[in-house]
């Protein structure tokens, strides 16, 4: 049963060494959810999952993917959670020979230029983060409200604007939008079809419909 509403609720096996909890701000917010994700996990494995556990179990997902993402291009776990920009001496894209990671990760010029959280280089959609930071050079946009809808561990609902992981953290192709996000972020998304190409590829699997661009 889990298995299957699992499959339709968008939801993956919470794995007990992923390092998401690491990227959060407190102490306090890593020991919640690390223990929450542990519970959960230990629950699905004794064949006893608990509904309740889905929103925030997808969340805790995407937080693990950014988490794995950022040890791909050489950021340690609370890197991420410290805004960097160009002047920073730490950044693993000085030298990209020397860390093999997909193309899709290179840095842009907006990338080097703008200010910005570095969870926003760790989403495996270039297109989709330099409309970001375009949007946050022209101050147009608060980069922490679109933050909350990627990286908060909270239930807000099915209903909620969020991100999905299916697959590997840094294949495009494993990732999908709620509607709620594509809706919401829509002035965001003009001109970047790879998340609402990955988005349908997944809703065709489940026997959804497309969502029209």
């Amino acid at each position: 049963m889990w298995r299957e509403w699992g499959k339709d609720r968008r939801v993956s096996d919470v794995l007990p060494e992923a390092e998401g909890h690491l990227l959060l701000p407190t102490p306090e917010s890593r020991t919640e959810v690390r223990s929450f994700a542990q519970r959960a996990y230990e629950d699905y494995n004794h064949g006893a999952p608990r509904l309740y556990h889905l929103n925030i179990l997808i969340r805790f997902n995407v937080l693990n993917a950014i988490s794995r993402n950022a040890a791909l291009v050489g950021f340690t776990a609370e890197g991420p959670c410290c805004p960097l920009d160009k002047h920073c001496p730490s950044l693993p894209w000085a030298d990209p020979r020397s860390r093999p990671y997909p193309d899709w990760f290179h840095p842009t010029a907006l990338r080097i230029s703008v200010r910005h959280h570095p969870w926003i280089d760790l989403v495996p959609f270039p297109r989709m983060r330099d409309s970001i930071l375009r949007a946050v050079g022209d101050d147009l946009l608060d980069h922490k409200a679109l933050g909350i809808d990627v990286l908060n561990v909270q239930d807000n609902g099915c209903n909620a604007a969020s991100l999905i992981i299916w697959d590997d953290a840094w294949d495009p192709r494993g990732w999908e939008a709620s509607v709620p996000f594509l809706r919401k972020w829509a002035w965001l998304l003009q001109g970047c079809p790879g998340l609402l190409e990955a988005t349908n590829s997944w809703r065709q699997k489940m026997g959804e419909r497309k969502i029209a661009s």
